[in-house]
């Protein structure tokens, strides 16, 4: 803004000088040709005194109109600059807000990393004082240890209880138990499902997928619709998208009656 008022003044001293010279001109070529004045009355109302003290005036504002320049700014170019400073200082102070903002947010953004990393840290501890507490309950509970009385139903009950509190080791090893006995009990066939279903929770999915295959050695078990739904679940797990897709297709299949052909046509249709 500076410069440019700079450079109209520049313009502006160049025209009046020009100005000045062409007036000096015209006035020795007056003086050439003049005549006494006298002889010839003045018109009622001239006044060339103010003629003549007018004519540059009228020639500044003309080259000034030309130049785009206002008269009254060209004067006092120091009119303008307390605009100018204000203007600079509500830019200043702008730019100083935009960077307090700056400033906060980083400093927030340091806290929000400490925060995490602190919890992180948290969730680390809480880890391992929960993996001391187990395996200090499998050594002191006497659940840990098969029971060794019973009867065949209330031992599978003491193991479903067991998969219901996410114990899902020590349902498995009664569940052991209770196939070794080679009996031919109607709930065999469930302790093979359930064994499956705790491998399922520990997140062992390929031990999974063996255990509940071998329910289907039992052919008339009350488990094979369930067994067919958990493999498929299985193969989701593992990302094997056209495995899962093959079990689901088999439940419809082979158990259009099953309680799970909804949920296996819903699945499908996600895959």
């Amino acid at each position: 803004m500076k410069t440019l008022q700079n450079t109209s003044l520049t313009i502006l001293l160049l025209a009046l000088l020009a100005t000045t010279i062409f007036s000096s001109c015209g006035s020795s070529r007056k003086q050439d040709l003049m005549i006494d004045e006298s002889a010839f009355p003045s018109q009622p109302g001239s006044d060339t005194t103010s003629v003549s003290s007018t004519k540059p005036t009228t020639d500044e504002a003309e080259v000034l109109k030309l130049l785009g320049i206002n008269q009254n700014t060209a004067k006092t170019p120091e009119a303008a600059s307390p605009t100018v400073a204000a203007k600079t200082a509500n830019v200043n102070q702008e730019e100083q807000k935009i960077k307090n903002l700056e400033d906060t947010l980083n400093k927030k953004d340091v806290e929000i990393a400490n925060l995490r990393a602190e919890l992180s840290s948290r969730e680390k501890k809480l880890d391992e004082l929960q993996k001391k507490a187990k395996s200090v309950s499998v050594l002191s509970s006497p659940s840990a240890s098969f029971p060794s009385s019973g009867t065949f139903k209330e031992k599978y009950n003491r193991a479903l209880e067991l998969y219901n509190n996410r114990k899902y080791q020590q349902a498995i090893d009664i569940f052991n138990e209770l196939l070794a006995l080679n009996e031919s009990n109607s709930l065999v066939d469930n302790c093979q499902y359930w064994k499956g279903e705790s491998y399922y929770g520990m997140g062992d999915y390929n031990q999974a997928i063996l255990e509940f295959n071998k329910v289907f050695m039992f052919n008339d078990s009350n488990k094979l619709d369930d067994a067919q739904l958990k493999l498929g679940l299985c193969y989701i797990q593992l990302g094997d998208k056209q495995k899962a897709r093959s079990e689901f297709e088999k439940l419809l299949a082979n158990y259009p009656d099953s309680e799970y052909v909804e949920r296996a046509q819903r699945y499908l249709s996600q895959l």
